[in-house]
């Protein structure tokens, strides 16, 4: 049953932060709707975060640079280059420059692939990747560069022997990502139950399923605009979803054809045609954010969307209402790490104490909901709703840092994860230290070496969601960009050398917090005496108090601009990162520092 579907001319909602893996333009073997630039335009017009530009005959890099520049962007488009001749796999120098240039995709072989469904081409000879059962030289050798490079391959229109060699060379070299490229097209077909093979075989396959793959192309060549859907092509890539799970799938368009409608509106139908088949919200825009990010190499992006994939699935196991996160990542390396020893004591411990061969920290910071922490804002003793908040927040801390570690590790690299609470020295580390109340792994320092913010006079990190939430961190191989140390002061008495605000020594019940200084052991008995409201609301007993983050004009920082603080996001690593940064000592107001 054909499906003929109208698009419509607004911006479809699954479009907001998308990649579209697979855009045809510019110049090719035949015609194309649009042109680079033209494709970038709409791309962005309808909402997208970027796309894949391909073309069967040209490395797109050079057009995908020159119409970013010309339009004022960047990381809007990203380069592959299809090997469509012996030529050009044989380039290696060439191929190395293009991913020296940013080039992030490499397909084998398309139109003109030997294998025995492509139509046949009458202006070259089909390439056969295969001599003898095995890989030829020149092939092996472009796996090598793509791997050594960064660069993902893709199968192109190879056929299913091919496709499986390609599969095991890639994985033989520890590719982090294989992309399978439209299996349930008919000119690629692989078979379902080889498609549950590959997958199980090969942790780092990737599938990617296209519009393109469920369209009657004679159909929609007839009635140009218009989209013919083949309704079971459509139920077989749903199923294949289902089946093998959101987190080995890409979705994208393959559009870019002068019949077809523009990519951008093509792929929104797409898309929605996939959520009406009962695909999750999540599930698709894990297919359209985080899986094109860890397919194009962008690992802090596919962190950063992984994170928030898993909050939103998280929220409904919660009673406590949370604000979103920030994530933020530093160089295990980075000489701040050896720094804590002296800001937080001799007990701490190195990233590479943690993970041996560490290259990268990552701290995600999770923000409580502007209602309990509000709330918790009055009185001398913390909230029934605080002391949920506190418990609730590390459970889903749990959550979000596992998410991120296991997307490192379907990558291939390690990551071992260093959850919420439970670092005090004298409580759950005896044999690391003295018992003097501070952390081997303070999650706030940790935070602040990955850029996420400055500490307060209440001895809190300020991020720009504020001080009132909790982080979680984790430790991996994997190679990702550091975020420079922020040097920007938020707190209103550090700004002012003491002179304004200083709300927060005010508030504290004990006294603890004081322009000298801060008082360990009289903060830590107050959290211990409160741990009866906790037990009465009938909720874990948990140590807290909160009254320094709460009330204060750091708590909800940020929270009621919609404009996010993308300077401490993409800053370039080069910012004095010594060791007077590392300000705050020791924490206040909750159970771990």
């Amino acid at each position: 049953m054909i499906i003929k579907a109208a698009i419509e001319k607004k911006a479809d909602e699954f479009l907001a932060g998308a990649t579209d893996m697979h855009v045809h333009s510019g110049h090719d073997h035949v015609e194309r709707l649009m042109t680079d630039e033209e494709a970038i335009r709409q791309a962005l017009r309808s909402g997208m975060k970027s796309l894949v530009l391909k073309s069967h005959t040209r490395c797109t890099l050079e057009g995908c640079n020159q119409a970013q520049r010309k339009l004022g962007v960047q990381g809007a488009a990203f380069a592959s280059m299809v090997l469509n001749s012996w030529r050009d796999m044989e380039d290696i120098a060439a191929i190395e420059k293009a991913i020296a240039g940013g080039l992030k995709l490499i397909y084998m072989p398309t139109v003109m692939s030997a294998n025995p469904l492509n139509p046949i081409r009458p202006d070259g000879k089909r390439m056969s990747l295969l001599e003898d059962g095995r890989l030829k030289p020149a092939v092996v050798r472009v796996i090598e560069t793509a791997v050594k490079g960064g660069c993902t391959i893709a199968t192109g229109h190879a056929s299913g022997a091919e496709v499986l060699s390609i599969l095991d060379r890639c994985h033989a070299l520890g590719a982090p990502t294989v992309l399978v490229t439209h299996p349930d097209y008919w000119v690629t077909d692989m078979p379902d139950c080889e498609q549950d093979r590959v997958a199980r075989k090969f942790p780092n396959v990737v599938f990617e399923r296209t519009l393109y793959s469920i369209l009657n192309e004679d159909e929609a060549r007839r009635r140009p605009g218009t989209l013919a859907i083949v309704a079971e092509k459509l139920g077989r890539v749903v199923e294949n979803i289902r089946r093998i799970g959101a987190r080995r799938t890409i979705l994208s368009s393959d559009l870019g054809q002068t019949w077809n409608p523009p990519p951008a509106e093509g792929f929104g139908l797409f898309l929605q045609m996939i959520a009406s088949a009962g695909i999750a919200a999540e599930d698709i825009r894990r297919m359209t954010l985080a899986n094109p990010c860890r397919a194009l190499g962008l690992y802090n992006e596919m962190i950063q969307s992984e994170v928030e994939l898993a909050l939103a699935e998280a929220k409904g196991s919660f009673t406590t209402a949370f604000d979103g996160t920030l994530v933020g990542f530093a160089d295990a390396g980075d000489a701040a790490f050896g720094v804590l020893n002296r800001a937080v004591g001799p007990q701490h411990f190195l990233p590479t104490d943690v993970l041996a061969g560490a290259r990268s920290v990552v701290s995600v910071f999770l923000a409580f909901g502007r209602q309990v922490v509000e709330g918790n804002s009055g009185g001398l003793s913390p909230t029934p709703a605080w002391c949920r908040a506190y418990t609730e927040g590390n459970q889903c801390l749990d959550v979000l840092i596992t998410a991120a570690a296991e997307a490192i590790r379907r990558c291939g690299f390690r990551a071992e994860v260093r959850r919420a609470s439970h670092h005090l020295t004298n409580l759950h580390e005896p044999n690391v230290g003295p018992a003097l109340l501070t952390s081997c792994w303070s999650q706030r320092h940790v935070a602040h070496v990955c850029g996420l913010g400055t500490f307060g006079v209440n001895n809190l990190l300020i991020t720009a969601k504020g001080c009132a939430g909790r982080f979680a961190s984790l430790v991996t191989d994997m190679p990702l960009r550091p975020l420079a140390m922020q040097t920007e002061e938020r707190c209103l008495g550090k700004q002012s050398g003491g002179t304004q605000c200083m709300e927060c020594v005010k508030r504290c019940p004990v006294g603890a917090l004081s322009s000298e200084g801060f008082d360990r052991m009289a903060c830590w008995n107050y959290l211990v005496a409160n741990n009866h409201i906790s037990r009465d609301a009938e909720t874990p007993i948990v140590n807290v108090c909160g009254k320094c983050s709460c009330g204060v004009p750091c708590s909800l920082l940020g929270r009621d601009s919609k404009k996010a603080d993308e300077h401490d996001r993409t800053q370039a690593c080069g910012v004095d990162r010594g060791p007077h940064a590392l300000s705050g000592s020791g924490g206040a107001g909750q159970q771990s520092v």
